[in-house]
């Protein structure tokens, strides 16, 4: 089944990101930490807010509510993250971490916290 994509990108001047764990280190006894690579690629925590108008609003939450099944399936969404341009993630909402922030006349701000697949490219 392919996934469906959220047509809504988050505000740019909002993304707020934890890069996701690669590495695992070990601090030793009078010396310095043995490092190691874990895993490549990962998952990175992404909190994000969208400035909506009433029927951005509606489909943001219809999307969350149908598409992703109030955050339990996974979507795509284009993201900054491990480029300089808008890159397509496999993304999940992190459960109970949308809110709508404000609300002033028919302008909406949600805020909600993403879990992104990030692909590391082999250098």
């Amino acid at each position: 089944m392919a996934l469906q994509k959220l047509h809504l990108p988050p505000d740019q001047s909002s993304y707020s990101v934890g890069f996701s764990k690669e590495s695992v280190s070990v601090k030793l006894d009078g010396g310095k930490s043995r490092f190691r690579l874990d895993k490549q690629g990962g998952v990175s925590t992404v909190s994000v807010k969208w400035v909506c108008d009433q029927e951005q609003y509606q489909y943001l939450r219809a999307f969350y509510n149908t598409v992703s099944a109030r955050a339990s399936l996974p979507f795509l969404l284009d993201l900054y993250l491990d480029q300089p341009d808008l890159t397509e993630h496999k993304c999940n909402f992190v459960p109970g971490s949308m809110r709508l922030q404000s609300q002033r006349g028919y302008r909406f701000e949600v805020v909600a916290s993403i879990e992104a697949l990030v692909e590391t490219v082999a250098l």
